[in-house]
């Protein structure tokens, strides 16, 4: 039964003209206003990758908004405690 239901609802002209959108479409893109340096950080981790020189297996990218300056560093862990000093220690 289920395989005549499907077949039905495939083929029924006014099933397919009235069927609900599966995906919704995209919104707007708004702007991001920055108006002094270091207002907006922005941290992004990598997934585990292969060891990176004293274990580190993780990629962590800082970007400062108004300036677009990137910091990258290596951490052995995913861990606020690993992930924290960076920012600070490379300003």
């Amino acid at each position: 039964m289920s395989r005549d239901v499907y077949h039905y609802t495939r083929t029924c002209d006014t099933c397919q003209r009235a069927k609900p959108l599966a995906v919704q479409p995209a919104g707007d893109f708004q702007s991001i206003s920055v108006q002094r340096p270091f207002e907006l950080v922005s941290i992004d981790r990598g997934r585990p990758a292969a060891t990176y020189g004293a274990r580190n297996r993780y990629v962590i990218v800082c970007t400062e908004y108004l300036t677009r300056w990137v910091i990258a560093a290596a951490v052995p862990a995913a861990t606020t405690e690993a992930i924290m000093p960076i920012p600070q220690s490379n300003t």
